[in-house]
């Protein structure tokens, strides 16, 4: 979407340790692992990120979504939070992540 990897958020978050919340009411997402949080809003294009209890907001390219009821988020944005890297090789089209637990 928009040159952006969008990836499902359970799908991404649970397959490296972290824990997925879905508030319905406020159409918010809240990924937690190792002492991190990440709120994030279907359709708004800033996050919420607190460490030890001090919260920052970052503004990501593009928005979480809904897809065919699925929530999709921005791959990179949601895993650099969480110290991993992503590349992309253009030759093979393929996206590399390297995250170390």
């Amino acid at each position: 979407y928009k040159g952006r990897s969008m990836v499902p958020i359970r799908f991404l978050s649970e397959s490296f340790g972290a824990n997925v919340a879905w508030y319905p009411a406020s159409q918010q997402i809240l990924i937690q692992m190792k002492g991190k949080k990440v709120l994030l809003t279907i359709g708004n294009d800033k996050a919420v990120v607190e460490q030890n209890a001090v919260q920052k907001t970052l503004k990501m390219d593009v928005p979480p979504m809904i897809v065919n009821n699925r929530t999709l988020i921005p791959l990179r944005f949601v895993m650099e939070v969480f110290n991993a890297t992503v590349d992309w090789n253009q030759v093979y089209q393929l996206i590399e992540i390297n995250y170390l637990k």
